[in-house]
């Protein structure tokens, strides 16, 4: 008996250690050459809002546009202060909260699945290059959305198991963390919708007895997505004439309409199952309505974003897209073939649980968030994968644990010389100071077509600015360019007292630096 605990004891203690080196791992890499990642136009843009937000206060609560908020700006804002402004400020915010959101997820998976399913999760964030390097790009989607998807998390943990007392807080965190992550980008209210068509759809299909906790959870999102309709038509049609008569008041209203909505929490919950009593009352057939609504999502989903999302986990476009980084063929290969087990496991699990007699709720949740992105739009920039690679990396780690031990060597087997493979190439990159590079066209998925030329180097540019005195850019491309270089005038200010000009492009021919400079 004692040898037998000793050695439960000794495989605990191989998890941890192996859990802390993952972890390590991925936290060395996200805080050590941030800046390797050429600065996006976008970046620079939002930075230059922190800018003037330092400088001279709040102009706008939006962002680039009426469906982003200011939050990216304001963090920046702040860092700019506490430390300097440079790209490593621009950018540490949002690896700082992309880390505590690890923290918060794994914790999450220890408690509710186990420790190796919070390793599994670490596994397949170390091996995804997408998760890695976006994780560092100051963009509201990449510094907010994992964190703010984990507090979620975390807070409906927290509901099924605290006393009434704490039960306020955590109501309280979940409608914040909702309209908060919205208005950052309205992106995340996709999370949010799809929470109350899954719980909806689960409870009326599989007839399971209404708990409190699920009353809790629907409830929530079904206030989660009243406030995040009202703020969106604030933003769109009214934010310029209430900033201009209240000013910060206006980031105040929603606190308060919470806190109201918290005072008659019970009676909406009271309401709520009032009318899923009703929707009760009808029949559903699982044979009929279970089949059709995983075959639709599928359908739609093979159709506009299957190959654009399995070309985010093969790794291959985002290694080009990120550092014009041409894979080898042998490591290109061993992507793909990654890319097919963790994609067809995902696939195979949901198939399988839609074939039950009863559907976990969690898989509910992934069919239905992958329809909601098929709603939201048909096609659009890998960087709005961001949440749904997310979902399925952690659908993934709550399953594989789950199926027979062989089927979970062979699988974690290929995902873990992944890591290795995945390490290799991105640390080569870091170290490699003098690599020389050209803008490519890229094509992702169906018929999306991206550039490289857009996460370039900036350094080429700065050096040939400094040493020929150069004051003013033109380009064929100024967004991109010429918010990078404006970016740059903050970062080293004795360039606005240069007066000499040049062009400058992107080079598509030549490998060097990416740039023509004229």
């Amino acid at each position: 008996m004692q040898n037998r605990l000793d050695l439960i004891y000794s495989k605990m203690k191989i998890l941890n250690l192996f859990f802390v080196f993952l972890l390590s791992v991925i936290i060395v890499y996200l805080i050590t050459y941030i800046d390797k990642i050429g600065l996006h136009g976008d970046e620079a843009a939002i930075g230059l809002y922190g800018v003037d937000i330092l400088e001279n206060g709040i102009a706008q609560p939006y962002g680039l546009n009426y469906y982003t908020g200011i939050l990216q700006a304001l963090l920046d804002s702040v860092l700019f202060r506490i430390w300097k402004i440079d790209v490593f400020s621009l950018r540490i915010g949002g690896v700082f909260f992309n880390i505590l959101s690890l923290f918060v997820v794994t914790k999450v998976l220890t408690i509710r699945v186990s420790r190796r399913a919070a390793i599994v999760f670490l596994l397949l964030f170390a091996q995804s290059v997408f998760l890695l390097c976006y994780s560092k790009i100051a963009w509201e989607v990449c510094s907010f959305n994992f964190v703010l998807i984990s507090i979620l998390l975390y807070s409906i943990h927290k509901l099924e198991e605290i006393c009434s007392r704490e039960r306020f807080l955590y109501l309280f965190i979940f409608l914040s963390v909702s309209i908060l992550g919205s208005y950052n980008h309205i992106i995340f209210s996709s999370v949010v919708l799809a929470l109350v068509v899954s719980i909806i759809t689960y409870l009326l299909i599989e007839k399971v007895s209404i708990s409190q906790f699920i009353l809790n959870c629907i409830s929530l999102a079904f206030i989660s997505l009243f406030n995040i309709i009202c703020a969106f038509i604030v933003m769109t049609l009214y934010i310029d004439v209430l900033w201009s008569n209240l000013g910060v008041v206006v980031f105040i209203a929603p606190g308060v309409l919470i806190i109201i909505e918290l005072l008659f929490f019970d009676r909406t919950k009271s309401l709520v199952e009032i009318i899923l009593r009703y929707l009760y009352k009808f029949s559903f057939s699982k044979i009929v309505f279970k089949p059709f609504l995983i075959g639709v999502v599928f359908i739609s989903f093979i159709k506009y974003h299957s190959l654009k999302l399995f070309d985010v986990f093969q790794n291959e476009v985002v290694l080009l897209r990120l550092f014009s980084y041409e894979v080898p063929v042998f490591f290109n290969l061993y992507f793909m073939a990654a890319a097919i087990v963790i994609f067809g496991f995902i696939i195979y699990e949901l198939i399988i649980d839609f074939s039950k007699k009863k559907t976990p709720i969690f898989s509910y949740f992934i069919v239905v968030y992958i329809g909601v992105v098929c709603l939201y739009t048909r096609g659009f920039s890998i960087r709005y994968y961001h949440i749904l690679t997310f979902l399925l990396f952690l659908f993934f780690s709550v399953k594989i644990v789950s199926v027979k031990m062989v089927l979970q060597k062979k699988v974690m087997s290929i995902v873990l010389i992944n890591v290795i493979f995945v390490q290799y190439i991105i640390w080569n990159i870091n170290l490699n100071e003098n690599r020389q590079v050209e803008a490519k066209w890229i094509k992702i998925g169906r018929n999306s077509i991206e550039t490289s030329a857009h996460f370039l180097s900036f350094v080429p540019i700065i050096d040939y600015v400094k040493e020929h005195r150069i004051g003013i850019l033109h380009s064929e491309d100024m967004f991109f360019i010429g918010n990078v270089f404006d970016f740059y005038k903050n970062v080293y200010p004795e360039i606005k007292g240069y007066n000499n000009t040049a062009i400058v492009n992107y080079d598509y021919e030549v490998i060097d630096s990416g740039f023509v400079i004229e």
